[in-house]
């Protein structure tokens, strides 16, 4: 463990030999050259694993230069080599914090008969029952892991007002909500609900054409919001959404039916995304997470009827 890293990064090394003068003991050869057996001892891995992961922390600052911790966490020993990362205490401080935590959790195991198991996809109040079964007790609950998958296809309806100047020039405004697909493939039940609206304006050339249909190209932005809640059994539900600006271009077909009364169909392509979506009515500064990302890109299609009041200045 930390053999590679030691001896790419001086830095990394000096760390790991000032571990064995404060513990007056040779982790070193431990750490980097086994016995497994005796590395995977309670006593020597968690300060095997605290010195590593900053023997890491001082190689990254050696290539991109130091740089202060904002904020650190950790779970179980991780807490421990957190607080060293954010200067709460100094390197040997938490070493010998970490060797007693070892110690004292060695002595432990070699005193009890007992064992460790992990269910996973398994319900919460479920897995509770089977612990107070069989008279065992639950160490940690970790995050459900949800895995909702193909977010991507949806449907939708519409309404829209248009505004032909001339024969070849169409203004159009629409309001279309959006019903995005949502698959669960999470043996835990998570579930994910979203709905979507778009408002889009669009401007269309009609091309010169005899008859009763005409085909023209259409291009314009839209404001896409985005609204649900995301589901686990057991646990409070999770409110998304965020909203962004797009970008569409279409090709579109209208077919007179009768005077004031035409078919029409358009496909194209549409750009559009929520780069920060929002969970729980936070957005990634403020959770201290990375961004969530929402996309509403990709082919699009819509075919409907539409109605014209004969105007004074056009001939329809």
């Amino acid at each position: 463990m930390g053999h590679d890293l030691a001896e790419q990064f001086p830095v990394a090394a000096d760390l790991f030999r000032e571990a064995d003068e404060i513990l007056d003991r040779n982790l070193c050869d431990i750490a980097w050259k086994g016995p497994i057996e005796e590395l995977t001892k309670t006593s020597n891995c968690q300060p095997a694993l605290y010195v590593h992961a900053l023997a890491a922390l001082a190689a990254l600052r050696e290539v991109f230069g130091h740089f202060e911790v904002g904020g650190a966490a950790g779970l179980s020993l991780g807490e421990i080599t957190a607080h060293a990362a954010a200067g709460t205490f100094d390197f040997a401080t938490g070493l010998k914090l970490v060797e007693k935590r070892g110690e004292f959790m060695h002595e432990a195991c070699s005193t009890t008969q007992g064992g460790m198991a992990a269910m996973i996809g398994g319900l919460e109040n479920d897995v509770r029952r089977l612990a107070a079964d069989e008279d065992v007790d639950i160490a940690n609950i970790n995050a459900n892991g949800g895995n909702a998958d193909k977010i991507s296809n949806s449907f939708g309806g519409g309404i829209g007002l248009r505004l032909q100047p001339n024969p070849s020039w169409m203004i159009e405004g629409t309001w279309e909500p959006l019903f995005p697909k949502t698959e669960d493939k999470n043996a835990a039940g998570d579930k994910v609900s979203l709905s979507a609206n778009s408002f889009q304006g669009t401007g269309t050339y009609f091309f010169p054409s005899q008859g009763k249909g005409k085909f023209g190209l259409g291009a314009g932005i839209g404001f896409y919001s985005l609204n649900g809640k995301a589901e686990s059994p057991g646990s409070p539900s999770v409110k998304i959404g965020g909203n962004g600006v797009g970008f569409h271009i279409l090709g579109t077909g209208e077919w007179e039916v009768s005077p004031g009364f035409d078919f029409f169909g358009a496909a194209g392509y549409r750009m559009a995304k929520i780069s920060d979506t929002e969970l729980a009515g936070q957005n990634a500064a403020a959770r201290g997470t990375p961004k969530i990302e929402t996309d509403f890109s990709g082919f699009t299609a819509r075919a409907g009827l539409a109605f014209y009041m004969k105007g004074s200045s056009d001939n329809r």
